[in-house]
């Protein structure tokens, strides 16, 4: 009878449950499936409406902006004028040569004329001239009326004629002035495909379509799938023009009906009051609707697989007890006290689970008390020295290739025994414990290894970095003293330090290594630190460690540009800057360029680095160029990049980006780069140079250092590496190596910058030797992107160089070396 009772208990309990999860599984899904879907939809469409709309319609600005520069700089001309002013006098041949030009340039005009107020004459593109009635066109007596030196916008239709034979749609018309009078008008005359064709250039979303029209929304240019807008609208002509009436209100979203689909439209007011018709095909909104449904569905399955898995833990749960009682007492025999049931069940089951596991405890805590006894230093409280064996065996086994290495740092106190004998005993141990509980609280494994010595245990893999943040920490804790019987002791102490598994893989072994590294730290004086292998110390962060930062350096803002100035010899001009990529890391701090660029080129991340220092160094150049036109900017490219396919791809769109000139950028390159260009087919140095961009080869003299190739490549400057000039005035050798190398070049026409000029007899020999440009400290330090702009704004006032400004600044930076070396032999 309690059985049935029992039976049918359980199978009330668990039919409630599943109940409840499928009506929580439903709600969920109804409430997932309403937000999703609604708020994707709808916010998806406004925003794609929005975006496309403002693309088209700054597609058509800039396309007729830029053609009315164009007709501005035609209509303001001189000659244009004077021809207008005076036809039967003027020479034609210098306005049909600037017609030329303009038909030639960005935009591709259908038509360029000029006529003649005076006696209707006109010339237009490709030498047409003759003579009409102006007044039969109603854009000159616009353009006679306009005060504006802006071209007025006309559609072409019964009132504004095309001027010459051609499939133009939109006419621009300026007025033309000679000493203030109006002597006639120019024009240009566009087709609807060049608008159409930048609109489509702008537009990647699938779905959207994009229409010009008049102020009578009269089409214009039509979107290019024609068959896709039948689809949408009906007739694409009558649809279109219906819509752009409908749409009143610019700038808000219509909806309308294409078939039993929902399609929206949206209408912007262009340059020259055109207005720009965006369709955006509710099919794809559609199939946006059955792509999240199908979303939903496989969400559906998967909640009812969690549901599956649900009602099985339920049932385990409920039947677990029985088991885990069973298991309990086989573990207990077995000496393992851990082993709980965590019954939360109320019947008898549960009592008797209850019972085993207060038996667990208390056998548990029993034996905890001898495990203390065994494995705690009763002095300290801390571990002692069976613990930390058992503890550096058990790291030894768990070590992987991530985890490779760890540190045993030896720690002894100084003069402790003078502690001992002037407080006793009993307070030398009272110290020991202070010192111990001070340890633990910068690391957590720390153990008493016997007298006043201690252990630690650390973590470290391949950055060694991490043990001497550790000791930095350590004596940090003991800068305020201990007090014992109101003494303030100030404590120092030694650390030996040993690496598994580099210097040994017994724990007898690491023991003794560290032992012996303390012992040296004790010969080199109090409160030192000594690794048993010092050649391990030396070890720079890992190249993974670093390969692994450089991956979010762009992305945190971490890395930043320094400009250094390229000084002319013979008159003190500048001349430009190179750009230095710099790395300040969060977690690594500053990383040296030599250090990160090497690992950037082998791991590929120099490609994405190299495109931002590119992109930023020909910013800066725009601004510069601004205030100074003849500065050039010289940026260090990898050959990593130079090998890329779209290397000069991105060149080219950084160029047009930022308009620059391609005269005023310098690309350097190094001797090894050359000669693997050299050697292969790649001919991107070649088209480099065709672009107009100044070639340098870095670095010369490390390398090969081969003149051969200076005379077949197209070289505009040779940069004489740093190692030559450092001993310029001591070396012969190195003042010969130098001046033959500014002298061979330049009969080569090549220019010469020298680096690393850091003192007034460096700068004197070079000049002597005719060096075109240097690089140094001598002329100044790496400067920020602002204080470089500062440099160039004020370099006549502040910062050209005399030669009192130089013996100073020479002066200075001897100074500065002296320090160096005397901070550096103190270390030592």
């Amino acid at each position: 009878m309690i059985k049935n009772a029992f039976k049918a208990s359980f199978i009330k309990r668990i039919i409630s449950l599943l109940i409840l999860f499928n009506v929580i599984f439903v709600i969920l899904f109804m409430g997932m499936t309403f937000i999703i879907t609604k708020s994707n939809i709808s916010s998806d469409v406004n925003s794609v409406m929005v975006n496309s709309s403002e693309s088209a319609s700054d597609a058509v600005s800039e396309y007729i902006s830029s053609m009315s520069d164009s007709l501005r700089i035609f209509a303001g001309s001189g000659d244009t004028a004077k021809l207008l002013n005076s036809p039967e006098t003027a020479d034609s041949s210098s306005v049909l040569e600037d017609m030329d030009k303009l038909m030639s340039s960005y935009g591709r005009p259908m038509a360029i004329w000029c006529v003649s107020e005076r006696n209707g004459g006109y010339f237009a593109d490709g030498g047409v001239s003759g003579t009409i009635f102006p007044e039969d066109y109603e854009w000159f007596s616009d353009a006679e009326k306009s005060s504006s030196d802006n071209p007025i916008v006309y559609v072409i239709n019964d009132s504004y004629k095309r001027f010459v034979e051609c499939d133009s749609q939109i006419v621009l018309v300026m007025p033309v002035r000679y000493d203030g009078d109006f002597v006639g008008c120019a024009g240009i005359e566009l087709s609807a495909d060049m608008i159409s064709e930048n609109i489509s250039h702008r537009i990647y979303t699938e779905g959207v379509y994009s229409a010009v029209l008049d102020q009578s929304n009269n089409i214009i240019c039509e979107p290019k799938d024609d068959e896709r807008v039948n689809e949408i609208i009906g007739n694409a002509e009558e649809g279109l023009s219906s819509l752009a009436a409908d749409t009143s209100t610019y700038g808000s979203i219509i909806e309308f009906k294409s078939g039993k689909t929902t399609s929206y439209a949206l209408c912007q007011v262009s340059c020259g009051g055109l207005r720009v018709l965006t369709v955006f095909d509710g099919r794809v909104a559609d199939g946006s609707f059955t792509k999240m449904y199908s979303q939903q569905i496989i969400i559906l399955a998967c909640l009812f697989v969690l549901e599956l898995i649900a009602t099985l833990n339920v049932i385990r749960h409920e039947a677990k007890d029985i088991p885990e009682i069973s298991n309990s007492i086989a573990e207990i025999s077995a000496g393992n006290y851990n082993f709980r049931i965590n019954s939360s069940s109320e019947n008898e089951i549960g009592l008797i689970a209850k019972s085993v596991d207060d038996l667990a405890q208390t056998l548990q805590d029993k034996n905890a008390v001898i495990e203390d006894y065994m494995t705690l230093d009763p002095t300290t409280g801390l571990q002692n020295r069976y613990k930390l064996y058992e503890y550096i065996e058990d790291l030894m086994v768990s070590r992987d290739e991530s985890r490779k290495r760890f540190a045993l740092l030896f720690i002894d106190i100084d003069n402790f025994k003078w502690i001992t004998e002037t407080l006793g005993h009993r307070h030398g141990d009272e110290f020991l414990k202070i010192f111990g509980q001070r340890l633990k609280t910068v690391v957590p494994r720390v153990f008493r290894f016997s007298g006043d010595e201690f252990v630690i245990l650390a973590d470290l893999n391949d950055d060694f970095g991490i043990i001497d943040e550790l000791i930095r920490n350590l004596r940090n804790e003991f800068i305020e003293p201990v007090e014992i019987l109101n003494d303030k002791l100030y404590v120092q102490f030694s650390v030996g330090i040993s690496i598994y598994p580099d210097d040994d893989t017994n724990p007898d072994m690491l023991l003794r290594d560290a032992d012996i590294a303390m012992s040296r730290a004790k010969e080199k004086g109090k409160g030192r630190t000594s690794y048993y292998n010092a050649s391990l110390h030396q070890t720079v962060l890992s190249k993974a460690t670093i390969a692994q930062k450089l991956n979010k350096a762009l992305e945190n803002n971490e890395m930043f540009l320094n400009f250094q100035p390229i000084i002319s010899v013979q008159n003190g001009d500048i001349h430009g800057f190179e750009v230095l990529v710099r790395w300040e890391s969060e977690e690594l701090g500053s990383v040296p360029p030599f250090t990160f660029v090497q690992i950037a080129e082998e791991t590929g991340a120099i490609v994405e680095i190299g495109t931002w220092i590119f992109e930023t160094g020909c910013r800066f150049l725009k601004r510069m160029n601004e205030i100074n036109p003849d500065i050039i900017m010289s940026i260090n490219v990898s050959p990593v990049q130079l090998k890329r396919k779209d290397f000069l791809d991105k060149v080219r769109r950084t160029i047009n980006v930022f308009q620059v000139n391609p005269a005023n950028i310098q690309i350097e390159i190094t001797e090894t780069s050359l000669v693997e260009f050299i050697d292969g087919n790649n001919d991107t140095i070649q088209k480099l140079a065709d672009m107009g961009i100044a070639l340098a080869l870095d670095d010369f003299g490390t390398g090969y250092s081969s003149f051969g190739y200076l005379k077949d490549m197209p070289i505009k400057t040779l940069k004489v590496d740093k190692s030559f000039v450092d001993e310029i005035c001591s070396k012969h050798k190195d003042y010969q190596i130098t001046g033959s190398i500014i002298d061979m070049v330049k009969n080569l026409g090549i220019k010469t910058v020298v680096e690393g000029v850091e003192s007034i007899e460096q700068y004197n020999i070079l000049a002597e030797m005719k060096c075109d440009y240097i690089q140094g400290f001598l002329m100044s330090k790496p400067l920020n992107a602002s204080d470089a702009m500062e440099f160039v704004e004020t370099y006549e006032e502040l910062h050209k160089p005399s030669r009192r400004s130089l013996e100073e600044n020479s002066h200075k930076l001897a100074v500065e070396r002296l320090e160096r070396e005397k901070h550096r032999a103190e270390q030592a």
